[in-house]
Formats: C-alpha cells, sequence, structure tokens
C-alpha cells in the first residue's frame, strides 16, 4: 500500500468524463499497488499513486474457443 491511502477519493471514482462508467482495475499492472485513481486526462486511464504511472484499460471482447 502506498502512503496515499487516506487521500479522498471523488464521488466520480470509476467514471470518465462523460459519465460512463469504467472497468475499475484492482491493482497497478506495473507494481501491484491497490492506490488507484482515475485519470482524467484520458478516457479508460488510470493513475497509480504508487508509482507515478498511468496506464488503459480496455474491454476487447470475449474469444469463444472451438466447443462454445
Amino acid at each position: 500500500m502506498s502512503s496515499h491511502a487516506n487521500d479522498t477519493v471523488p464521488d466520480t471514482a470509476g467514471y470518465d468524463a462523460g459519465g460512463e462508467q469504467r472497468a475499475a482495475p484492482q491493482y497497478c499492472p506495473y507494481c501491484g499497488d491497490e492506490d488507484l485513481r482515475p485519470e482524467p486526462s484520458a478516457r479508460r486511464a488510470w493513475e497509480c499513486r504508487a508509482c507515478a504511472r498511468v496506464f488503459e484499460v480496455s474491454f476487447i471482447g470475449l474469444k469463444l474457443g472451438a466447443g462454445a
């Protein structure tokens, strides 16, 4: 955990600028920390407060297997 754990989370957490709900990652894919905030500069971007990286989360689709 990072030292920012006591910071308040804005009421808009989990929503992009258009008001659509976004997929919320559980941890940073780079450092593993859980202190993530929506990054307002990009639609699907998240900021990790521990390592200062900004990354995107996007859903491409479902891959159906041969038996599905």
